[in-house]
Order: C-alpha cells, then structure tokens, then sequence
C-alpha cells in the first residue's frame, strides 16, 4: 500500500494492488471514503471500474485524481489502451480527459 504526495488538499490516499487489481482510494479528514476507482491491466489494455466520487466531495478534482493515479499505474505495467463503461454523469469526466465515446453499451440484467 502507498501513499500518494499530490492527493488533494486536505485528503489522503491510498494505492493497493491485490492481485492483479490497482485500487486507488480517497478519503476525507474523518476516514470517509470521497473517491475510489480500481483497474486491472491484461495484455496491452488497462480495464478501468467502479470509479466513483461521494456526492458531498463532488467538483473537487478528486474524480480527475483518481482517473490519472490510474492512468499512471496502467501506464507503467504497459497498456497502451484503457477500457472503461461510464455512466452519463461520469461520461462528462472521462472525456475532459481525453477518452473518446467507442459504443454504447446496453445495462443487462440476468435473475435465474
């Protein structure tokens, strides 16, 4: 586990890998978790899920944060690609980073 020097102010960080999969998470002053998001990288592809900001920490850049610690990590274990399914909200972020729109995907539920 590490500790990130460029976390927002008045937050802190943390980077784990557990197995094959990076969390990065952010937490308030209290211990509250503000934002976490997690990636797995498989050949030259990085496979980014589960990138959320608390609504009370929103508009604070911690979304972007997230984002590029993991850009960063994908970048250094080699993927040259990154893959992500972004909600409407969360599409806005991802393209202020530079990812573009491939497909859209459809939310598919199975109950047996």
């Amino acid at each position: 586990m590490a500790t990130d020097p460029d976390v927002p102010e008045g937050y802190t960080t943390t980077v784990e890998a557990i197995g094959a999969v990076v969390h990065v998470r952010v937490r308030d002053a209290t211990g509250e978790q503000a934002a976490a998001g997690q990636l797995a990288v498989l050949g030259e592809a990085a496979v980014v899920d589960r990138v959320v900001t608390a609504e009370t920490h929103r508009r604070r850049g911690l979304g972007h944060f997230v984002m590029r610690t993991l850009a960063e990590r994908a970048a250094a274990q080699g993927a040259v690609l990154g893959v992500l399914g972004a909600t409407d909200a969360g599409r806005a972020l991802y393209e202020t980073l530079g990812w573009k729109k491939h497909a859209t995907l459809a939310e598919c539920i199975y109950r047996p």
